[in-house]
């Protein structure tokens, strides 16, 4: 007769406990490294942001309920929007709170819907598209950690051929 042999079988009852015991103690090692860490990790406080206000003209012109948004380096973007004079102030958290200091792409953008009725219709741009891409605008901005109350955003409308 063959005997069939179990990798099983010939374990004794220390070494299967043996082996069980491995796998909490690991558990029990990455918890505690984990919390280590976490503990080890120091929050330096409340973000800081610093007021920005400005205009923003296209062709010398003041644009009304266009959207600006300035996007850091690292850190929240932070967002405004025209008045009827084309002043934004930036809001990061709460309304007109400001941004984190240093250098920030700029996008700026004023939409409007084709069709109330068809949600799926792309919206038209009123200002050059290209200036509503942090890629494309080419608008950069660097805030100091005194904030800015004047930044003027100078927008040129292209004409197509």
């Amino acid at each position: 007769m063959n005997k069939q042999i179990s990798p099983f079988r010939n374990r004794s009852k220390s070494g299967i406990a043996a082996e069980r015991g491995v796998i909490p103690v690991f558990l029990f090692a990455v918890i505690g490294i984990t919390t280590i860490l976490a503990g080890c990790y120091q929050n330096t406080g409340a973000l800081k942001l610093v007021p920005v206000q400005g205009t923003i003209l296209l062709d010398g012109i003041p644009i009304a309920e266009a959207s600006v948004t300035f996007i850091p380096e690292r850190g929240p973007i932070a967002r405004g929007v025209t008045d009827e004079n084309g002043r934004f102030s930036l809001t990061t958290k709460r309304k007109d709170d400001g941004v984190i200091p240093g250098h920030h792409q700029v996008v700026v953008s004023k939409l409007k819907q084709v069709s109330p009725s068809d949600i799926y219709a792309p919206p038209i741009h009123l200002i050059p598209e290209h200036y509503s891409s942090p890629v494309g605008s080419g608008l950069e901005q660097t805030v100091p950690s005194t904030g800015l109350k004047n930044v003027e955003i100078l927008l040129i409308q292209t004409t197509k051929p």
